[in-house]
């Protein structure tokens, strides 16, 4: 919660015992969507589809630039990812 939301705003929800739904959930930025329960498994297939289209090799490269480059300055960071999308690409 603290990187999503900050130390202040984190502390305050999880000291406060503060209770929220989904749409409350939304609002702070602890989820990016919502979807129905009538629609969830169309939503999951929609996505997986999406994808399964990805080499696994981007998808490796993307995940871990999410991972390590949220613990370091930007610099690093983006030193991480210039270094990860040479070797994705030339990768095949």
């Amino acid at each position: 919660m603290p990187r999503t939301l900050g130390v202040s705003r984190a502390l305050d929800m999880l000291l406060s015992n503060e209770q929220f739904n989904a749409a409350r959930a939304l609002e702070v930025g602890l989820v990016h969507r919502l979807v129905s329960r009538e629609l969830l498994l169309k939503e999951a297939w929609s996505l997986a589809k999406r994808f399964v289209n990805y080499p696994p090799h981007l998808l490796k490269a993307i995940k871990e630039a999410m991972r390590r480059g949220s613990d370091m300055s930007l610099g690093h960071a983006l030193e991480l990812e210039l270094k990860l999308a040479t070797t994705s690409l030339a990768t095949k």
